[in-house]
């Protein structure tokens, strides 16, 4: 487990602490509203963790998709293969998983990583060669 999960589920088990605690000290109704309170915050935040990654999933699909209309429009001559960060596996757990890695076929032993914020702001973020690649990096993209 990736410490900012383990973070996030102490905070949060922090706060559904807080409000049953606050419902053992009220009486009457109060008490009643507060544990009802406290199950609907324990659905939510089940909710939000089961889900995250699936959503995660999604957004990277549509940023792939961004990211392949911005390289046909920039580089319509060129072949690439692009790879996401496969942000389930511990691993790359505290990877990005919006950064998109491209390998363009006209430069072998390089890898481009792309940010994709959305449609219109894209930006290549860096970059990685193999050792002893001497050749001027082709895309690289300067702002």
């Amino acid at each position: 487990m990736h410490p900012i999960f383990i973070i996030e589920l102490l905070i949060s088990g922090a706060g559904l602490l807080t409000i049953v605690m606050i419902a053992v000290i009220l009486k009457g109704i109060w008490k009643k509203r507060f544990f009802g309170i406290a199950a609907l915050y324990f659905i939510m935040v089940s909710l939000f963790f089961l889900g995250r990654p699936y959503w995660i999933d999604y957004r990277q699909d549509q940023k792939v998709e961004y990211l392949e209309m911005y390289l046909k429009e920039k580089y319509s001559e060129e072949t690439w293969m692009m790879e996401k960060v496969p942000h389930r596996e511990d691993d790359f757990a505290s990877m990005n998983p919006y950064v998109i890695h491209v390998y363009f076929d006209s430069e072998p032993g390089v890898l481009y990583e792309y940010y994709v914020q959305n449609e219109q702001k894209i930006s290549q973020t860096g970059y990685a060669k193999e050792v002893g690649f001497n050749h001027a990096l082709i895309h690289l993209e300067r702002e």
